[in-house]
């Protein structure tokens, strides 16, 4: 039994609205896909740590740089142990035409995903000694044990949508 992305004479048999949900799935793996390569060169040329989260229909897509299993440390710990903490709004991407900084061009295509997808994005960077945040809705991403313990939504790793 195939449970995948349709095939073409599947996706021909389909409703224009079953056409349509699938093809939004596709553009937002592709955008998911897009945004995780970004992280990757940034943390492969910068050494840089970085974790995302995205929280979209119910699911969570991370990926997490460290395997210790030890980081992102907890809200509370970067406000303590880091007070230079560069805090960013996705109104401060949503107007940026062009980025320099391969951090901000990760910031910028969370904001987007975020926008186009409707998901909320939790984006932590730590680079030379500073952490930098991004949440899309706000708020600080839920801890490791709330999305272990959350019994409706699902968890996922982005590494397994290659």
């Amino acid at each position: 039994m195939h449970t995948g992305t349709p095939t073409r004479s599947q996706r021909n048999k389909q409703s224009p609205l079953q056409q349509a949900q699938s093809n939004l799935r596709q553009k937002q793996r592709r955008r998911r896909k897009n945004l995780c390569q970004k992280i990757v060169e940034l943390t492969s040329r910068k050494h840089a740590q970085v974790y995302i989260s995205i929280e979209l229909d119910d699911q969570y897509f991370i990926l997490n740089t460290d395997s210790s299993g030890t980081w992102p440390p907890p809200e509370e710990q970067i406000e303590r142990h880091y007070p230079n903490t560069v805090r960013k709004t996705p109104g401060d991407y949503r107007a940026l035409t062009s980025t320099k900084l391969r951090r901000e061009t990760i910031f910028k295509k969370s904001v987007e995903y975020s926008d186009i997808c409707g998901a909320n994005v939790h984006t932590i960077i730590y680079i030379n000694n500073r952490y930098f945040t991004l949440y899309t809705n706000g708020k600080p991403p839920p801890s490791a044990e709330q999305l272990v313990w959350s019994s409706e939504p699902k968890l996922h790793a982005l590494a397994d949508e290659k």
